[in-house]
């Protein structure tokens, strides 16, 4: 770890062989997807069966189903695979990953011009291990978002490059990546342009800096028009001030809380080291990374996007910390005449070597979900939810509308065909607060443990479902085995027992029933 430059070979050698020790943990766990991402396989599938061109709505995401307004890039991708042959699970559950490690390739390229090599290479592995970008990229609907990450962070590296050189061919790739960021991901796209404020800011200040920039922006927003022009003729504009005010929307004031917010157990310790870093840099008035990291917070407010600064500030802390370890002698106990000295590189190699074995345990221990500790990827379907989803595509009427309790809600459209009319994933798209109502009813539905609770969520809301899907691990929020077990028990006996609701499919993990009454639609 000193000053020597590593063969770029063994840095990309070193960063696939973590990468993949994480990823192998994640994958032989996990049989079936993590988290969700049927609605991204679902809008794969509609550009596919309407010839690779943009869909209007996606169907059975709530009655009349939801408009699609998403950036189509990754969505086309993902129909590709689908039109080679590559199946729905084996693509989610695969090819995130493999996208993933060129996105951290592509992120100690740019960490590698921020800061020293050696730097850059225990910032790669900080945000190889981070939690707060494994969520979204590695699992299910990581295809997209992991895209996003890869582009961004080859967008990083173009950018600083083109407020130093003012190059206009730098514009021109920079104008390309930003178009493809916001082709993939709004959020991603977001963070690049706040980053790109700041890099102006501190490694340029000049007026063609502004004038490049702006270029930047304009171009990346006219290559993507053929997509948000189509939306906008179809939907109208105010589709995406109603996706954008969800999520946090743009501008978030509680991100310290978010970010800080212990999301794995055991908790990761990155959060905390990124505030102790932004500190020690404030404190020495080093201030690149704290304002950027904090004009990212309030901007964009997501915990992945300030990791990626996060990594970079704690590999600094880190390898400073070591360097002023370096020289620090050891008394030999039995003779005073011997000492150990502890060289600059042997304190930094310690370091990185106690860095990367807590960062791939703790990493482990985060995709993995069958140790005792909170499952923090669950999988939201299994194979016992494909097979009742299976029956219920074969068996039940192609109009039939049905109420999911939990998260199987949002692969039940992908699977059985079948609308689900509470759907919170997706809904952001649809008209205002549809977003808000729909995660309300999805709350609720998860803490009902009877049919009877069920049945008077359900009436107050009007949803008049033709049957109700309730799968064993429909409380994937639980805070226990037991009380998802006592769950499960309690809604099997009561719809059982109910003259309202007739059971009509059973296997080991789900139980369906049809609604002997119902009441009236709401849209």
């Amino acid at each position: 770890m000193g000053d020597k430059p590593v063969p770029i070979r063994y840095v990309l050698a070193l960063i696939s062989f973590v990468f993949t020790l994480i990823y192998l943990t994640y994958v032989l766990s996990h049989p079936y997807p993590g988290l969700a991402g049927g609605l991204f396989m679902s809008m794969s599938n509609e550009i596919l069966s309407h010839g690779f061109t943009l869909p209007e709505r996606i169907p059975h995401y709530t009655r009349g189903g939801i408009p699609f307004g998403y950036p189509p890039l990754g969505l086309y991708l993902m129909a590709i695979f689908r039109y080679v042959g590559v199946g729905e699970v084996a693509l989610m559950r695969f090819l995130p990953g493999v996208v993933l490690l060129f996105g951290y390739m592509a992120y100690f390229l740019f960490a590698k011009n921020q800061v020293s090599e050696s730097t850059a290479i225990v910032a790669t592995l900080v945000a190889i291990t981070a939690p707060s970008i494994l969520e979204y990229t590695i699992t299910a609907g990581g295809f997209v978002r992991s895209f996003a990450f890869f582009a961004t962070c080859l967008g990083l590296v173009v950018g600083k490059k083109l407020f130093e050189s003012h190059s206009i061919r730098m514009v021109i790739l920079a104008s390309l990546l930003f178009a493809v960021t916001l082709l993939t991901h709004l959020k991603y796209a977001l963070f690049l342009g706040t980053s790109y404020v700041l890099f102006h800011l501190f490694f340029d200040r000049s007026w063609r800096g502004i004038v490049y920039g702006s270029i930047v922006a304009i171009g990346g927003v006219a290559i993507s028009s053929p997509w948000w022009l189509q939306v906008i003729s179809v939907h109208g504009l105010d589709i995406f001030f109603r996706a954008g005010a969800t999520h946090g929307g743009i501008g978030n004031y509680i991100w310290p809380y978010i970010f800080l917010l212990p999301k794995t157990a055991p908790p990761s310790l990155w959060p905390a080291l990124s505030a102790v870093a932004w500190v020690y840099f404030l404190a020495r008035r080093e201030l690149f990374f704290p304002l950027w990291f904090l004009a990212t917070g309030i901007i964009v407010g997501e915990d992945e996007h300030l990791m990626i600064i996060g990594a970079l500030m704690v590999s600094v802390l880190i390898l400073r910390l070591a360097s002023s370890l370096s020289g620090f002698t050891i008394q030999n106990p039995v003779t005073t005449e011997r000492r150990y000295r502890f060289s600059s590189t042997r304190v930094k190699f310690l370091f990185v070597s106690l860095l990367v074995l807590y960062g791939v345990g703790s990493a482990a221990l985060y995709t993995e979900q069958g140790l005792p500790t909170r499952d923090n990827l669950p999988m939201f379907v299994d194979g016992k939810d494909t097979e009742a989803m299976t029956w219920v595509k074969n068996s039940v009427s192609r109009n039939s509308s049905f109420l999911i309790i939990g998260d199987a809600a949002e692969w039940f459209p992908l699977f059985a065909e079948r609308t689900s009319v509470v759907a919170p994933r997706g809904a952001e798209w649809s008209e205002k607060w549809s977003w808000s109502r729909h995660r309300a009813l999805k709350s609720k539905l998860m803490r009902c443990p009877t049919a009877e609770c069920i049945s008077n969520v359900i009436d107050r809301s009007s949803l008049s479902p033709d049957y109700i899907y309730i799968p064993r691990d429909g409380n994937v929020k639980s805070p226990s085995r037991g009380y998802v077990e006592a769950y499960w028990e309690s809604r099997q006996t009561t719809f059982k027992e109910s003259s309202r609701y007739e059971v009509v499919f059973r296997n080991d993990d789900v139980i369906v029933v049809k609604v002997r009454s119902t009441n009236e639609d709401i849209k």
